[in-house]
């Protein structure tokens, strides 16, 4: 007798049978309606339904036969797994040198014939067989195997449809447990929701609808939690709208990112009268299931606390300064009497002398501004036509006399150059010189029209270097729209021309935003806002030297050769003039050969 072989995926298939629970149920009439008709198809006085496991065939339906299982290598079955996908055929037994010496041939049931068709899963593993069995040798006809190999698939159809009941049973019964647990932790949070000491709010969409909120965080407001719960933020407080703080919760659903300030001064309509008030307050992002982005907003109103601390401080102050004076007074007083008198004379001429001043320095202030507004006029027609009339001389030379001109062809290119490079300067002074008397009215600005329209400006220059531009989703601010293009203009440009010889520029413009209270130590803003949007033009170009960092912002000052790089120095002075106009403030910082960065925050 030949024990049948292990097939090199007996393992994985061993797993599959394990995957249907099947093996030890009772019977079925199901199964054992199957194995009825395939006994009757084929004339056989046995039909099984075997499924092969590591140390046996087990049968979950035998018809005709008294045995419910039997050793795998006792079993017809087992070499039928080795072929998945055709019968095994086995015409007489007793000659077959696999079963010829088999307990189930020389004794009961005295197999003669066999037929069984294998059990195949989906990934293609062999669980057993349908087959059919005969004590004298015999011949399937086609339309016979035919009908075994379909009642074969239907064994698989009822396995994997007992496989998915029980899979669908178990998931119910964790749904229920779940369900349950789910409903036992809203419970305890709800709890913890409306208990709460601090406010605490859930809002979703473009319009930051209060999806959840909390009795505390409506006491806050002024309102009842029915005026505030289901309606956008602007309906429910419609106060807050010039204050900066839907912008705020907009830039927390863009960026993803968590907003918090320590100390946040809000007006609210409360007891019908409008009243500043202040609050810790931290936004936090949630991505919901269906990929949009929810805020869950944690507020705490610290203006007792704050204004106690104040008070406190100025309390202690006003102590320490009377403890301090208080040695003082008697002799203070009485030389303050002693001196009343020259005092009084001499107050009255400094006074004098203050007005005087005052008076010059007006006259002074409108001769600057007088002779400012004529500078422009003369830089932007008298010095720049004498600066033409040289440069088209210059191209009738070399255009005209190039022969005559000969070897002193270099110094009319010279004198070329010289001529451009004093139109440029002539122009960039112009430039800084408007960003003090012009300024356009605020408006909307949309920041990335402005970078699209300075990067079609520098389309040459991008194409020439190979540059790599990486441009983040940028902010709307209020300001001056050609001021703002100047700003970038200047700042890209510089990157792409202090780049490192043989390195393909690589430019990134990331857009953020900051808390008044977070940002940075020595930034000094020039308009005072709840939060400002960062924005960081990053390089890797040549870089610079820290300690530089103030006078690289001055007007005319170079840290490189004209001959290294061109330029006339002054449109970082420019930059700096803009971010400042627009009430913001610009810093860089850099590494010799490691790029730079240059930071802008402008109020939001």
């Amino acid at each position: 007798m030949h024990e049948p072989p292990l097939s090199p995926e007996e393992t994985n298939r061993l797993l599959a049978l394990t995957s249907y629970d099947i093996l030890d149920s009772l019977p079925e009439a199901d199964y054992d309606d199957i194995t009825q008709l395939a006994a009757q198809i084929c004339q056989t006085p046995i039909a099984l339904i075997s499924l092969v496991d590591e140390a046996r065939q087990w049968f979950k339906s035998n018809r005709g036969l008294s045995l419910r299982q039997t050793p795998r290598e006792h079993s017809f079955c087992a070499h039928a797994i080795l072929t998945p996908y055709q019968p095994l055929i086995v015409a007489d037994a007793r000659t077959d040198q696999r079963f010829a010496d088999n307990p189930l041939v020389k004794g009961d049931p005295h197999i003669v014939f066999y037929a069984g068709v294998p059990l195949l899963d989906a990934q293609g593993f062999a669980l057993g067989s349908l087959c059919v069995l005969d004590e004298q040798t015999r011949q399937l006809t086609g339309d016979q195997l035919a009908n075994l190999q379909i009642l074969s698939r239907q064994v698989m159809r009822l396995l994997e449809l007992r496989q998915k009941t029980r899979i669908l049973q178990e998931s119910e019964e964790r749904f229920q447990l779940e369900n349950e647990a789910l409903k036992t932790s809203q419970a305890r949070l709800e709890t913890i929701f409306n208990h709460a000491p601090i406010g605490l709010g859930l809002l979703r969409g473009d319009d930051h609808v209060f999806e959840w909120a909390n009795d505390r965080i409506a006491q806050m407001a002024g309102r009842t939690l029915d005026q505030i719960q289901g309606k956008p933020l602007l309906e429910a407080l419609p106060e807050l709208a010039q204050q900066g703080l839907k912008e705020i919760f907009d830039r927390v659903r863009q960026t993803r990112k968590r907003f918090e300030a320590s100390q946040i001064p809000i007006t609210l309509r409360r007891n019908d009268q409008d009243e500043t008030a202040y609050f810790y307050a931290s936004f936090e992002p949630v991505e919901e299931p269906d990929g949009t982005v929810s805020i869950v907003d944690f507020s705490l109103e610290i203006t007792q606390q704050l204004l106690a601390q104040r008070a406190l401080a100025d309390s202690q102050d006003r102590y320490r300064r009377l403890t301090a004076d208080l040695e003082q007074l008697v002799e203070q007083r009485t030389q303050e009497l002693a001196t009343a008198n020259e005092g009084l004379d001499a107050s009255n001429q400094e006074y004098a002398s203050i007005n005087d001043e005052l008076k010059e320095a007006n006259l002074l202030l409108k001769r600057s501004n007088e002779n400012l507004q004529q500078f422009a006029y003369v830089a932007s027609h008298d010095l720049q036509e004498p600066l033409r009339k040289i440069r088209q001389f210059g191209d009738l030379l070399m255009t005209h006399y190039a022969d005559s001109v000969g070897n002193e062809r270099a110094y009319v290119e010279r004198m070329q150059s010289a001529a451009q490079r004093m139109s440029t300067l002539i122009k960039d002074l112009l430039d800084f010189s408007r960003l003090s008397t012009r300024r356009e009215p605020n408006r909307l600005v949309s920041l990335a029209e402005v970078v699209g329209q300075v990067l079609s400006t520098l389309e040459l220059t991008l194409q020439e270097t190979g540059a790599q531009l990486t441009i983040d989703t940028l902010p709307t601010v209020p300001g001056d729209g050609s001021q703002l293009e100047q700003l970038f203009q200047n700042l890209l440009a510089n990157a792409l021309k202090f780049r490192q010889p043989g390195v393909i520029p690589r430019i990134a413009v990331q857009a953020g935003w900051v808390s008044s209270d977070h940002l940075p130590e020595g930034i000094r803003v020039g308009r005072s806002s709840i939060a400002y949007h960062r924005i960081d033009v990053v390089d890797n170009g040549i870089g610079f030297e820290e300690k530089y960092l103030d006078r690289i912002f001055q007007v005319f000052q170079r840290l490189h050769g004209k001959r290294e790089y061109g330029g006339t120095g002054i449109g970082l002075a420019i930059c700096e003039k803009v971010v400042t106009n627009h009430g913001g403030a610009i810093t860089a910082r850099s590494q010799p050969g490691q790029g730079a960065t240059f930071t802008i925050y402008l109020p939001v």
